[in-house]
């Protein structure tokens, strides 16, 4: 759906323009999304996928377009969590 992948868009570029670190943009994400803090297994998956969207990624594109698209494809995964999705 495009208003999901432009929403996953519009969050990311708020969560970069804030500079943190990895780690501090997922509990950013995390907290934002759910109201708490990402399990110490929630963080280490996240940190590997973004890791390894990272490795994936074609080192001659630019840098801030490759952030980006990282990131809102992180956003748009946590759009789909169970947890996000239901309430409880």
């Amino acid at each position: 759906d495009p208003f999901v992948h432009d929403q996953a868009l519009k969050w990311a570029l708020n969560i970069l323009e804030q500079q943190s670190s990895t780690e501090e943009n997922i509990l950013c994400i995390y907290e934002s999304a759910f109201t708490r803090s990402p399990s110490s297994e929630e963080m280490s998956a996240a940190k590997e996928m973004i890791a390894n969207l990272y490795q994936n990624k074609d080192s001659s594109e630019n840098e801030t377009d490759i952030d980006i698209e990282i990131w809102a494809n992180f956003c748009h995964t946590i759009f789909n969590m169970k947890e996000f999705i239901h309430l409880p």
